[in-house]
């Protein structure tokens, strides 16, 4: 889960333990849901920081963040190889 000021909560699915809580480094509200794919999650601030990570047993491994340059409050998409990104004022694709 991924809450506002960029806090990681992973939860182990058998027992519903709390595992860790840590932040992402990028301060703000979270309004859209993480999405997930190749064993990656991808986290989208409002302010539009765009955080990819790796969860690991103890903590996130951040993989790389971006700064997009716009608000966003759409959940991002994932088509194919095509990450799709919809901000206040543009639709973005990025990938083949």
């Amino acid at each position: 889960m991924v809450r506002d000021g960029g806090l990681v909560t992973a939860v182990d699915a058998t027992t519903g333990a709390v595992r860790y809580q840590e932040r992402l480094g990028a301060a703000g509200q979270y309004v859209a849901s993480p999405i997930s794919a190749a064993g990656r999650i991808c986290a989208v601030s409002q302010s539009g920081t765009v955080t990819v990570f790796q969860p690991g047993p103890t903590q996130p491994l951040i993989l790389a963040q971006n700064q997009i340059g716009e608000r966003v409050s759409a959940t991002p998409a994932i088509a194919g190889t095509m990450f799709i990104l919809r901000t206040a004022n543009h639709l973005w694709a990025f990938g083949r």
